[in-house]
């Protein structure tokens, strides 16, 4: 697929405005299912006890065979910590640094449109900007690197230009 038919459509991109942590969970040993237990029951109680406040709230997870990570923003990420017990928290595998979310749409709500995903990646991996990407059924992110969030904006603000020029023609 061509740049020019990926920019047929207009994407426009929201900044968010929290900074994402992320936690990693290795799960190995026999005390799996328990393990995955607690997570899963904690950050529950994250999402559904939470402060009530779904404003700028940022949870993603990642439940594969032998890992679960997490990606939270700052107000998550405290609540759920705060809950684990401390066994729990001596398998965090957790990295100080944090990511930012930009939030990818397009107004056509086009669900079988592509190519996308390989213009914002090929673009910022022109410049060595590493992302994240995840996705739901009615948004997409992408999460950069805290020190390269501003970079990334740039680029992808020439992007969605780009794709409001095209979608004028």
């Amino acid at each position: 697929m061509s740049t020019q038919e990926v920019l047929s459509h207009s994407y426009y991109f929201r900044k968010l405005k929290s900074k994402i942590y992320t936690l990693c969970f290795l799960i190995n040993g026999i005390d799996k299912c328990s393990i995955k237990d607690q997570v899963h029951f904690h950050l529950m109680k994250t999402l559904f006890f939470g402060d009530g406040n779904f404003k700028n709230k940022f949870i993603h997870l990642v439940n594969t065979h032998g890992e679960i990570s997490l990606f939270l923003d700052k107000n998550s990420l405290d609540r759920f910590n705060h809950n684990l017990s401390s066994s729990i928290k001596e398998i965090i595998n957790s990295d100080s640094s944090c990511f930012r979310a930009i939030e990818i749409y397009s107004l056509e709500n086009d669900l079988h449109s592509s190519g996308v995903t390989s213009l914002i990646s090929g673009n910022l991996a022109e410049v060595n900007i590493p992302l994240v990407y995840t996705n739901s059924f009615n948004s997409s992110f992408i999460l950069v690197p805290e020190n390269r969030y501003l970079e990334a904006c740039v680029i992808l603000k020439s992007l969605a230009d780009e794709s409001e020029d095209k979608s004028d023609d």
